[in-house]
Protein backbone atom coordinates (compact mmCIF):
# COMPACT_ATOMS: atom_id res chain seq x y z
CA UNK A 1 0.00 0.00 0.00
CA UNK A 2 1.28 3.68 -1.10
CA UNK A 3 0.80 6.13 0.99
CA UNK A 4 3.10 8.64 -0.07
CA UNK A 5 2.56 12.70 1.40
CA UNK A 6 4.79 15.04 0.18
CA UNK A 7 5.93 18.24 1.96
CA UNK A 8 8.32 20.07 0.33
CA UNK A 9 8.40 23.65 1.96
CA UNK A 10 8.79 22.89 5.53
CA UNK A 11 12.37 21.68 6.44
CA UNK A 12 12.07 22.33 10.60
CA UNK A 13 15.87 22.72 11.78
CA UNK A 14 17.35 22.96 15.55
CA UNK A 15 16.72 25.81 17.70
CA UNK A 16 18.27 29.42 16.74
CA UNK A 17 18.19 32.79 18.25
CA UNK A 18 17.59 34.30 15.34
CA UNK A 19 15.16 31.86 13.41
CA UNK A 20 11.79 33.72 12.33
CA UNK A 21 8.10 32.26 13.51
CA UNK A 22 7.17 29.44 11.38
CA UNK A 23 3.19 30.64 11.85
CA UNK A 24 2.57 34.22 12.60
CA UNK A 25 -1.09 34.33 11.49
CA UNK A 26 -3.85 32.82 13.35
CA UNK A 27 -5.59 30.25 11.73
CA UNK A 28 -9.18 29.00 11.48
CA UNK A 29 -8.63 27.12 14.16
CA UNK A 30 -7.16 29.62 16.68
CA UNK A 31 -10.36 31.80 15.50
CA UNK A 32 -13.04 28.80 15.53
CA UNK A 33 -11.89 28.39 19.08
CA UNK A 34 -10.76 31.60 20.48
CA UNK A 35 -7.16 30.06 21.05
CA UNK A 36 -3.68 30.97 19.87
CA UNK A 37 -1.24 27.75 18.34
CA UNK A 38 0.56 30.24 16.33
CA UNK A 39 4.76 29.85 16.46
CA UNK A 40 7.12 31.62 19.21
CA UNK A 41 11.01 30.98 20.07
CA UNK A 42 12.38 30.16 22.68
CA UNK A 43 16.12 30.57 23.68
CA UNK A 44 18.12 27.77 24.24
CA UNK A 45 19.15 28.59 27.72
CA UNK A 46 16.03 27.15 28.50
CA UNK A 47 17.13 23.48 27.84
CA UNK A 48 20.05 23.05 29.88
CA UNK A 49 17.93 21.88 32.72
CA UNK A 50 16.66 18.43 30.57
CA UNK A 51 18.30 15.12 30.03
CA UNK A 52 19.42 16.67 26.47
CA UNK A 53 19.61 19.69 25.38
CA UNK A 54 18.89 18.93 22.09
CA UNK A 55 15.10 20.19 21.96
CA UNK A 56 14.19 22.38 18.47
CA UNK A 57 12.45 25.44 18.30
CA UNK A 58 8.78 25.37 18.54
CA UNK A 59 6.63 25.41 15.05
CA UNK A 60 3.60 24.30 15.08
CA UNK A 61 1.90 22.25 12.09
CA UNK A 62 0.73 23.40 8.78
CA UNK A 63 -3.26 22.19 9.59
CA UNK A 64 -3.68 20.54 5.98
CA UNK A 65 -0.51 18.66 6.42
CA UNK A 66 -1.66 17.31 9.97
CA UNK A 67 -5.08 16.38 8.70
CA UNK A 68 -3.41 14.67 5.60
CA UNK A 69 -1.16 12.73 7.75
CA UNK A 70 -3.32 11.11 9.56
CA UNK A 71 -5.91 10.38 7.48
CA UNK A 72 -3.84 8.30 5.45
CA UNK A 73 -3.72 5.70 7.60
CA UNK A 74 -5.53 2.59 7.45
CA UNK A 75 -7.02 3.34 11.32
CA UNK A 76 -10.15 4.00 13.28
CA UNK A 77 -8.74 7.10 15.21
CA UNK A 78 -11.30 5.95 17.96
CA UNK A 79 -9.56 2.67 18.72
CA UNK A 80 -6.23 4.44 18.76
CA UNK A 81 -4.63 6.72 21.48
CA UNK A 82 -3.19 9.65 20.14
CA UNK A 83 0.23 11.29 21.72
CA UNK A 84 1.98 14.14 20.99
CA UNK A 85 5.57 14.48 22.34
CA UNK A 86 6.84 18.39 22.03
CA UNK A 87 2.96 19.16 22.05
CA UNK A 88 4.09 23.13 21.94
CA UNK A 89 0.86 25.00 22.32
CA UNK A 90 -1.26 22.22 21.23
CA UNK A 91 -2.59 22.58 18.07
CA UNK A 92 -1.90 18.66 17.16
CA UNK A 93 -3.55 17.73 19.92
CA UNK A 94 -6.81 19.92 19.04
CA UNK A 95 -6.89 18.65 15.44
CA UNK A 96 -6.79 15.42 17.07
CA UNK A 97 -9.56 15.80 19.04
CA UNK A 98 -11.58 16.82 16.55
CA UNK A 99 -10.78 13.63 14.44
CA UNK A 100 -12.26 11.44 17.03
CA UNK A 101 -8.87 9.63 19.26
CA UNK A 102 -10.26 7.79 21.85
CA UNK A 103 -7.73 9.49 23.93
CA UNK A 104 -5.37 12.29 23.13
CA UNK A 105 -2.21 12.96 25.78
CA UNK A 106 0.67 15.81 24.76
CA UNK A 107 3.75 15.58 26.21
CA UNK A 108 6.25 19.30 26.74
CA UNK A 109 8.96 19.97 28.50
CA UNK A 110 8.70 23.97 28.23
CA UNK A 111 6.24 24.94 31.00
CA UNK A 112 5.14 28.26 29.47
CA UNK A 113 4.23 25.85 26.40
CA UNK A 114 2.80 23.29 28.30
CA UNK A 115 0.67 25.78 30.25
CA UNK A 116 -0.84 27.06 26.31
CA UNK A 117 -1.54 23.44 25.77
CA UNK A 118 -3.49 23.09 28.32
CA UNK A 119 -5.25 26.74 28.05
CA UNK A 120 -6.18 25.83 24.57
CA UNK A 121 -7.31 22.45 25.06
CA UNK A 122 -9.80 23.70 27.72
CA UNK A 123 -11.37 26.15 25.20
CA UNK A 124 -11.79 23.82 22.92
CA UNK A 125 -13.59 21.74 24.77
CA UNK A 126 -11.48 19.35 26.86
CA UNK A 127 -11.07 15.61 26.95
CA UNK A 128 -7.30 16.40 26.31
CA UNK A 129 -4.22 15.73 28.82
CA UNK A 130 -1.06 17.33 28.96
CA UNK A 131 1.74 16.22 30.90
CA UNK A 132 5.18 19.08 31.79
CA UNK A 133 7.38 16.71 30.89
CA UNK A 134 10.77 15.47 29.57
CA UNK A 135 9.63 13.68 26.56
CA UNK A 136 13.23 11.42 26.97
CA UNK A 137 11.35 10.18 30.06
CA UNK A 138 8.20 9.62 28.98
CA UNK A 139 7.52 5.82 28.67
CA UNK A 140 3.00 5.77 29.88
CA UNK A 141 2.56 4.41 26.49
CA UNK A 142 -0.86 2.60 25.61
CA UNK A 143 -1.11 -0.71 23.64
CA UNK A 144 -2.69 0.96 20.44
CA UNK A 145 -1.14 4.16 20.03
CA UNK A 146 -0.10 6.65 17.18
CA UNK A 147 2.61 8.14 18.48
CA UNK A 148 2.61 11.61 17.12
CA UNK A 149 6.14 14.15 16.10
CA UNK A 150 6.86 17.17 14.35
CA UNK A 151 10.63 16.37 14.87
CA UNK A 152 10.90 18.02 18.28
CA UNK A 153 14.21 17.35 18.94
CA UNK A 154 17.59 15.62 18.11
CA UNK A 155 19.04 12.20 17.79
CA UNK A 156 19.82 11.97 21.68
CA UNK A 157 16.34 12.28 23.28
CA UNK A 158 15.03 10.82 19.68
CA UNK A 159 16.86 7.13 20.37
CA UNK A 160 15.67 7.67 24.45
CA UNK A 161 12.01 7.72 23.13
CA UNK A 162 12.42 4.83 20.60
CA UNK A 163 13.88 2.87 23.00
CA UNK A 164 11.10 3.75 26.06
CA UNK A 165 8.54 2.89 23.15
CA UNK A 166 10.06 -0.44 22.41
CA UNK A 167 10.01 -1.53 26.23
CA UNK A 168 6.55 -0.48 26.59
CA UNK A 169 3.30 -2.09 26.36
CA UNK A 170 2.25 -0.64 22.89
CA UNK A 171 1.77 -3.05 20.86
CA UNK A 172 -0.25 -2.04 17.65
CA UNK A 173 1.86 1.26 16.93
CA UNK A 174 1.88 4.05 14.11
CA UNK A 175 4.55 6.61 14.40
CA UNK A 176 3.65 9.19 12.35
CA UNK A 177 6.99 11.30 12.12
CA UNK A 178 6.71 15.14 9.85
CA UNK A 179 9.63 16.37 8.81
CA UNK A 180 11.79 14.05 11.18
CA UNK A 181 15.69 14.09 11.01
CA UNK A 182 16.40 11.05 12.63
CA UNK A 183 14.46 8.51 10.90
CA UNK A 184 17.46 5.96 10.59
CA UNK A 185 16.59 5.32 14.70
CA UNK A 186 13.35 4.30 13.58
CA UNK A 187 14.40 2.09 11.31
CA UNK A 188 17.52 0.53 13.50
CA UNK A 189 14.41 -0.19 15.82
CA UNK A 190 12.76 -2.53 13.41
CA UNK A 191 10.04 0.30 12.42
CA UNK A 192 9.10 0.22 8.60
CA UNK A 193 8.34 3.48 6.47
CA UNK A 194 4.98 3.17 5.21
CA UNK A 195 4.87 6.47 3.48
CA UNK A 196 7.91 8.43 4.70
CA UNK A 197 6.35 10.14 7.40
CA UNK A 198 4.54 6.90 9.06
CA UNK A 199 6.29 4.44 10.48
CA UNK A 200 4.71 0.90 12.02
CA UNK A 201 6.28 -1.79 13.86
CA UNK A 202 4.89 -5.57 13.80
Amino acid sequence: MSLTLSYPSLVKRPRRDDAPLFDRQPTDLDLRYGIQTDGHNHPPSVYHRFKHSDGYRYEPIRIQWFTKAIQALPIQPRDYSFIDLGCGKGRALILAREMGFGSIVGVELIPRLAAFARRNAIRAGGAIEVKTQDAARFADYPSHLVLYLFNPFGHKTMQNVIDNLVASKARDVWVVYLCGSHCCLLREAGFACVDGNAWRRE
